[in-house]
C-alpha cells in the first residue's frame, strides 16, 4: 500500500507497527500487529502513538484497529490516556474497525462512552468532514462496512 502523506516522506515506525498516513488534515494510524498483549510492545506503541499526538498541527486523529484481534488491558490504559492527552490539545480521536473480540472488551470495560468509536475508516473521516475526492481518501474506499 502506498503512504500518502502532506510530503513525500512517510513517517517511519520501528517493526512497522504502525502506519500513519495524512487524509487533509487527519492522522490515520493503522496499527498493524494482531495482538496488543505484550507488555514491551504495547510500550513502545503508546510512546510512538504519544509522539505523534504531540506533533504540530495534530488535532485529528483515526486509530484504526483493522488487524488487531486481542487487545490487553494495558493497551487500553494507552487509549484512555492518548484520548486525554489528544483532548487536552482542542483535538479529537477515533477508533474504529474493531473486530467482534476488540469491540467485547471495550464494551466490557464500557469504553464505549468514553473512547469514540465508528466501524471504519471511511467513517470516521466523514465524520471530520474530509470530502470523498481529498487526496488519500480512495484508498479507504471499498474498505467500509455496509449497513
Amino acid at each position: 500500500m502506498d503512504c500518502v502523506t502532506k510530503s513525500s516522506e512517510s513517517l517511519k515506525m520501528s517493526e512497522n507497527s504502525l502506519r500513519v498516513f495524512y487524509v487533509e488534515d487527519v492522522f490515520v494510524v493503522e496499527l498493524r500487529e494482531k495482538t496488543l498483549l505484550n507488555a514491551a510492545l504495547v510500550g513502545r506503541l503508546n510512546a510512538q502513538l504519544t509522539a505523534i499526538a504531540k506533533r504540530p498541527g495534530m488535532r485529528k486523529m483515526v486509530l484504526d484497529f483493522s488487524e488487531v484481534r486481542f487487545i490487553s488491558s494495558q493497551m487500553l490504559v494507552s487509549m484512555l490516556a492518548l484520548n486525554t492527552a489528544i483532548s487536552e490539545a482542542d483535538g479529537e480521536l477515533i477508533l474504529c474497525g474493531m473486530c467482534g473480540e476488540v469491540r467485547r472488551v471495550f464494551r466490557m470495560m464500557n469504553l464505549q462512552k468514553t473512547l469514540r468509536t465508528v466501524s471504519d475508516t471511511v467513517r470516521a473521516l466523514k465524520h471530520f468532514g474530509v470530502k470523498p475526492d481529498a487526496p488519500g481518501y480512495i484508498r479507504y474506499m471499498g474498505r467500509s462496512k455496509r449497513s
